[in-house]
């Protein structure tokens, strides 16, 4: 008989797997999921897997159906809108108060995630998985940076369930933005993911500039989320990819 031990280990193994491919985008939206499906793809059990789809129903990343399995939950213009202003005023408040303590080591720690996102190549069409992959984590450690000197753990936990939400979004944009016959990308959209964009933010940031820091973040975020409404053309209740699957 399997030890508890060992089945909890693979009901986390079979958590993490899914969850990271739903967070990228495969299975798309509305997919659906069914253990004995995902049982022969992925060698473990149905029972664990089982676990793991309950617990990212929980987690609003996957709809439980009754009786009849489980689904990919949707990309919806809505929700959209609500994760962004959410990340908005998480971040906002976060950000001022890390400014206002002028920690040394959160000074420290802006200025290196900076340079590691430097390090990176932003976002292009035909850009390969594992430079995309690079950018992403560069980038979400220099946000986490702005908002670190702030002691604020409850926000901080809220702000990185809004930031694992968005994430679903952020990847169904970049790999429509990365393929390699995609159309022109919209400007608004090169400049946010660059490198000029975050280091003004950083630059304002450390100089202690409350107020224009304010105006950039806001800016920042809701051009993002005017260029992340893109994803929904003229249809405001579903992805493409949600219409698709």
């Amino acid at each position: 008989m399997r030890s508890l031990a060992a089945s909890k280990s693979l009901a986390e193994e079979a958590y993490a797997v899914l969850r990271r491919a739903i967070m990228d985008g495969d299975p798309p939206p509305l997919a659906r999921l069914g253990p004995a499906e995902l049982s022969l793809r992925l060698g473990l059990g149905t029972t664990p897997i089982r676990e793991a789809l309950s617990r990212l129903a929980a987690e609003h990343m996957v709809i439980a159906l009754p009786q009849r399995g489980f689904r990919v939950a949707p990309l919806t213009a809505a929700e959209l809108s609500d994760l962004l202003n959410l990340r908005l005023g998480f971040e906002r408040e976060a950000v001022l108060v890390s400014m206002q303590s002028r920690h040394p080591r959160w000074r420290l720690g802006v200025e290196d995630a900076l340079s590691a996102l430097l390090r990176t190549t932003p976002p292009a069409p035909g850009q390969s998985s594992g430079e995309l992959a690079g950018w992403n984590r560069a980038h979400d450690r220099f946000h986490e940076a702005l908002m670190s000197g702030a002691d604020l753990p409850w926000l901080r936990r809220f702000h990185r369930r809004t930031l694992d939400q968005i994430e679903r979004y952020r990847a169904a944009l970049l790999r429509r933005h990365a393929a390699s016959d995609a159309p022109q990308a919209d400007p608004r959209f090169t400049r946010l993911l660059g490198h000029a964009e975050h280091a003004e933010i950083a630059e304002a940031v450390l100089r202690g500039d409350q107020m224009q820091v304010d105006t950039m973040l806001d800016r920042h975020m809701r051009e993002a989320g005017a260029v992340f409404m893109t994803l929904f053309g003229d249809a405001p209740g579903a992805s493409e990819e949600g219409r698709a699957a």
